[in-house]
């Protein structure tokens, strides 16, 4: 169920949101509302696709979810069998309305906590919750529960696989040439020093991320155009597949 919640005006300048691409930061934010007073909520993906972003492409969500994930604001696990997902500084930005329904979900096992987490958005984190039942942190989708992954720099043997590359593909406005894209993105990680725990989930936002900034960087006409030769080239394609 839908609760009216607030938001802060420096949530759109803090460091870590800033850092998030727009679809992402909409996203956290849909979950407020779909949270309980507790920040708690039932870990559906493709429910919460449906209910809050029903006319957006599919994979471009599924990029916000791995994103939004990877950046530790929001933490994943599994009690009894079932998925849930708990926002670490909803209580602390959010009034509550006192006739609000008591949480219902068993809560986070800070105990379970990687020690790699980094703080949140606000800069702080929650702690003292105790788990109610066999809880355990869990990353991914919906389905089987993981241990948390540790994060790392960029192995030396990252490269482009056919799933990432299918991927980005059917990406249908991305007209980046994607090799010379993901060594620009890869140099930029290494000079960097970056850790994440899922690099390729980091590799589908590094592209999301430079596919915008490249419609920024070039004007509308020029993209059109672009986007054209981009059809007539699959056309060609096509045909020459038949």
């Amino acid at each position: 169920m839908a609760r009216i919640r607030t938001i802060k005006p420096e949530f759109f300048t803090s460091e870590d949101i800033v850092e998030l691409s727009p679809l992402t930061r909409l996203f956290y934010i849909s979950l407020w509302c779909e949270a309980d007073r507790e920040g708690r909520l039932a870990w559906k993906p493709k429910t919460l696709k449906l209910r809050y972003f029903p006319g957006d492409d599919k994979s471009s969500f599924e990029s916000s979810v791995a994103e939004l994930i990877e950046s530790d604001l929001v933490k994943l696990y599994e009690v009894d069998g079932d998925n849930y997902c708990w926002i670490p500084s909803f209580t602390e930005h959010q009034v509550i309305n006192n006739r609000e329904t008591e949480s219902k979900i068993p809560p986070f096992n800070d105990q379970e906590w990687s020690t790699t987490q980094e703080n949140d958005a606000s800069g702080t984190r929650e702690s003292g919750v105790k788990a109610e039942g066999k809880g355990r942190e869990r990353k991914g989708k919906e389905g089987k529960g993981t241990r948390a992954k540790v994060a790392t720099t960029l192995p030396d043997d990252f490269s482009l696989t056919d799933k990432m590359r299918e991927w980005f593909g059917k990406q249908s406005d991305f007209f980046l040439d994607i090799d010379k894209t993901t060594s620009m993105w890869k140099d930029s990680m290494l000079a960097k020093g970056y850790e994440y725990k899922d690099w390729v989930a980091a590799w589908r936002t590094g592209m999301n991320k430079a596919h915008e900034w490249h419609l920024k960087s070039h004007g509308s006409g020029q993209v059109v155009q672009m986007q054209q030769r981009k059809r007539v080239a699959n056309g060609f394609a096509a045909g020459f597949e038949k």
